[in-house]
């Protein structure tokens, strides 16, 4: 192949490969709208930037059971009768149905786990790092 060749299929190649982000360190902006910064902050993702994981989101509400272990209360206190109760036994439980709602897992300044789509343009909000 002619070096002219070469170089020109080298330059067409350079422009059909996307450089692609992969997995980035995002870092929290704002909140309220919510930005995220990557690149050193050089790009900012908006909200119609990206799509966030459920355990991430504000006011996330979770069905959960909890278990309460054996437990003994003490207490000072007259039943109807006059009587002085100085304890209350709790017996172990572990099917108590509630809802958990998570509040405040994001804030400004935190890092997060950023994941770039094929094409770089939809971005997907992972966990919060540590």
């Amino acid at each position: 192949m002619k070096p002219w060749a070469v170089k020109i299929a080298n330059e067409i190649s350079k422009r059909d490969n996307i450089e692609k982000f992969g997995a980035v360190v995002g870092n929290v902006l704002s909140i309220d709208p919510m930005k995220i910064g990557i690149e050193d902050n050089t790009i900012i993702l908006d909200s119609t930037h990206f799509y966030i994981c459920s355990s991430l989101a504000e006011n996330f509400i979770k069905s959960a059971t909890i278990e309460i272990d054996e437990c003994t209360l003490n207490i000072n206190a007259t039943d109807s009768r006059g009587d002085t109760i100085t304890s209350v036994n709790v017996s172990k439980k572990n099917d108590y149905n509630t809802k958990i709602t998570f509040k405040d897992i994001l804030k400004k300044g935190d890092k997060v786990l950023v994941i770039a789509s094929e094409d770089n343009q939809t971005f997907f909000i992972v966990d919060k790092l540590l």
